[in-house]
């Protein structure tokens, strides 16, 4: 049921997708999804539902319900236990609605509508192991069920859902994958301790699930990535190369932007021995790429436009000047 274009997982070209949702669909906020580009994938629960009085199928049908899966993706070599996996796609979410659909649905399932998007992995064939999940529900009652309101029929107090996400219309999201390939850092499920042995192909799963007349799931750039995790490696290269400088001050000036470019990586994750990115790492990375490549002007310029202390500045200009023109005398 529903409109058959928008009837689960689709593949759109964005402006058109944007276009016939600011002109049928209830909620607004699809323009916001710069990221994607060309043909996206989008779940859209709000359009599928567009339909005159008297034939919505979140009242009359059932709920939406839809999965996307890639194909098998292989691994081989296994990242070892110094290296990171990550999934990484970008995304549109809008969520606040639920709990008002169902009319004229079983008891049991009336008014109970929770647009969930769900991440999840299966290792080898394996069985799918829940990653993320975000769900448009902002309490829970005892009994488990879903509801917008902070108490219960009985009036007794209903439980905050802690994957409760209302909206993240354009964001760049990252998943680690880590755990379900190193024994020693599996944190999702002890069954992919046995599954290992079986090979090296994950798939990943999207799922947009109970969902109403609610608004959309739109995904784009999917993307997954294994690298080492090396001090001073600040561009992810595998390497120290002149390139961690840029990727250095980056982290400086603006954490989310050296996240985004970095698959969700913290500057402090390669670039502090105390877990903590400030102005006191530069002189330790510095030396760590002293035998590697001289700094250039544009490092010490893109640090002295972080706001710091101008006694902190002016030991940067000491420090890292110097020692660039040094470096290019010889």
């Amino acid at each position: 049921g529903g409109v058959p274009e928008w009837a689960g997982w689709s593949f759109a070209r964005k402006g058109f997708w944007q276009t016939v949702g600011a002109t049928f669909g209830d909620r607004t906020g699809r323009g916001a999804f710069t990221r994607g580009v060309g043909t996206i994938a989008v779940a859209d629960s709000d359009l599928w539902n567009t339909l005159p009085p008297g034939n919505d199928p979140a009242n009359r049908l059932g709920y939406y319900n839809t999965v996307l899966l890639t194909p098998p993706i292989d691994l081989a070599p296994r990242p070892t236990q110094d290296n990171r996996l990550r999934l990484a796609l970008d995304s549109s979410w809008l969520g606040p609605e639920c709990c008002d659909d169902g009319d004229l649905l079983p008891t049991p399932i009336r008014n109970r509508n929770n647009q969930t998007a769900v991440v999840r992995a299966r290792l080898n064939g394996g069985p799918a192991v829940e990653l993320v999940r975000w769900e448009s529900a902002r309490y829970r009652e005892p009994n488990g069920a879903p509801s917008a309101s902070p108490l219960g029929p009985g009036g007794s107090a209903n439980l905050l859902n802690p994957n409760y996400r209302p909206l993240g219309l354009n964001e760049r999201l990252f998943v680690d994958l880590s755990g379900l390939l190193n024994p020693s850092t599996l944190t999702f499920s002890p069954e992919f301790a046995a599954m290992m042995a079986g090979g090296d192909e994950v798939q990943i799963e999207l799922a947009v699930e109970d969902a109403g007349d609610d608004g959309w799931w739109a995904v784009d750039n999917v993307e997954m990535a294994s690298f080492a995790t090396l001090l001073g490696d600040m561009n992810l290269s595998g390497a120290l190369d002149v390139g961690d400088y840029d990727a250095f001050a980056l982290g400086m000036l603006d954490t989310e932007a050296y996240r985004d470019a970095f698959w969700g990586t913290f500057p402090a994750e390669n670039g502090s021995l105390d877990s903590v990115f400030d102005f006191g790492d530069i002189p330790w990375f510095v030396a760590v790429m002293k035998d590697v490549a001289p700094p250039p002007p544009a490092f010490a310029m893109a640090l002295m436009s972080v706001p710091e202390p101008t006694g902190i500045t002016a030991m940067l200009v000491a420090m890292v000047g110097p020692l660039s023109a040094r470096r290019r005398r010889r």
